[in-house]
Formats: structure tokens, C-alpha cells, sequence
């Protein structure tokens, strides 16, 4: 039952931490 929230939330932090990778990249290129 909770395994999809919990699913959920694993993505949502793979998302963010993407993104956090990618705008450090971005920061380090500039």
C-alpha cells in the first residue's frame, strides 16, 4: 500500500538530485 508513496518519494529524490548535479555541471562549465 505504501510502497508507491514510498516509490514516489525515491523518484522525487533522484529528480532532485539530478537536477542538483546538473546545475552544478552548469556552474562548474560557466
Amino acid at each position: 500500500m505504501s510502497s508507491g508513496l514510498l516509490k514516489m518519494q525515491i523518484c522525487n529524490l533522484q529528480n532532485k538530485q539530478k537536477r542538483e548535479r546538473a546545475t552544478m555541471v552548469a556552474v562548474c562549465c560557466c
